[in-house]
C-alpha cells in the first residue's frame, strides 16, 4: 500500500479499485519481499569480477579504474567478495532497510531527474532504475579501488628500534 503511494494518493487509489482483489490479495504482500529479495542479487560484484577477468581486451578500462597488481590476486578476490555475507547480521540488516527505502528514493530521484514525464508511475520506474545503476557504479568503483589496494599491499618485516639500543 505504501509502494502505491510513492506514485501519488489518487492514482493508488484508481489504481486499487479498478484491481482484482486477488491480484491485491497476492500482489501487495508480495512487493517488500519482491525488493527485499532483490537486493541479494549482487550484479556489481558479477561485473566487476567479469572486469577482473577481462582487463586485458579492454586497456582504456584499467587506465581508467585502475591496474591491480598481479601477485596476491587470489587472496585480494577472497577478501573483497566474501564482504556482505548474508551470516552478518548488519548485512541483513543494511538490505532489508535498503530494500524497503528503495521506494521512496524511487520517487525523489525520479522527481530529481525525470521531472518532465507526466506519468507518476513512470518517472517513479525510471527514477528507481537510475538511482540502482548510480549506485551499483559507484559500488564498483569503491569495490575495485579496494581489490587494488589489497593487491599491491606489501608486508614488511618489523624492525624494533627500542630491543636494538
Amino acid at each position: 500500500m505504501n509502494q502505491l503511494m510513492e506514485i501519488g494518493k489518487e492514482n493508488g487509489k484508481i489504481v486499487i479499485e479498478q484491481s482484482d482483489p486477488l491480484v491485491l490479495l497476492v500482489g501487495l504482500p508480495s512487493i517488500p519481499v519482491a525488493l527485499v529479495l532483490s537486493k541479494l542479487i549482487r550484479w556489481e560484484d558479477q561485473i566487476l569480477k567479469l572486469w577482473i577477468q577481462n582487463k586485458c581486451r579492454l586497456p582504456l578500462l584499467g587506465h581508467v579504474m585502475g591496474k591491480p597488481a598481479e601477485k596476491s590476486r587470489e587472496y585480494a578476490e577472497q577478501t573483497i567478495f566474501a564482504r556482505d555475507s548474508m551470516s552478518d547480521p548488519i548485512s541483513i540488516c543494511r538490505n532489508f532497510c535498503g530494500a524497503l527505502i528503495l521506494p521512496t528514493a524511487a520517487t525523489f530521484f525520479g522527481g530529481l531527474f525525470f521531472d518532465n514525464i507526466k506519468s507518476n508511475f513512470s518517472r517513479a520506474i525510471l527514477g528507481g532504475l537510475t538511482f540502482v545503476l548510480a549506485k551499483g557504479f559507484i559500488k564498483i568503483l569503491l569495490r575495485q579501488n579496494q581489490y587494488i589496494r589489497q593487491t599491491h599491499r606489501k608486508i614488511l618485516n618489523f624492525d624494533d628500534k627500542s630491543e636494538t639500543e
